[in-house]
């Protein structure tokens, strides 16, 4: 399931960026573009927000593990928070599109740079 949402978060990131280019180069930004944005984001952000608490009953009840007592559960909580702190703004966007643009990406690109690092530390957790 969370690799299904990151992989939607890339996919919403390669859209986003296209939007980027098309702002910074003062051309319209295709409308087609935006909506698959749009479309993308939410299905990415619910999957890896459900991701988070599945996580954790895996630690308990599965690895026997304590709830956030490794890095990649810290790292799991942060990519989460970054995940959605960017799509909350983002939805602000779609009223305000000045509003808070850079606040948008640095969430969304801290929420994918810790989702590597959560990845990474995962692999050591593996059975």
């Amino acid at each position: 399931m969370a690799t299904g949402g990151l992989v939607l978060c890339w996919l919403t990131l390669r859209l986003g960026l296209l939007i980027r280019d098309a702002r910074v180069k003062r051309a319209p930004t295709p409308e087609a573009v935006r909506g698959r944005h749009l479309r993308l984001a939410l299905p990415a952000v619910l999957l890896v927000v459900a991701s988070f608490p599945l996580g954790l009953v895996s630690a308990v009840f599965v690895r026997d593990l304590k709830p956030l007592h490794t890095a990649h559960g810290w790292l799991g909580a942060g990519a989460t928070l970054g995940f959605v702190g960017a799509a909350v703004i983002g939805r602000g966007l779609a009223v305000n599109p000045r509003r808070r643009r850079g606040a948008h990406v640095a969430l969304s690109l801290l929420g994918l740079f810790l989702s590597l690092l959560v990845a990474f530390t995962g692999i050591e957790l593996l059975p």
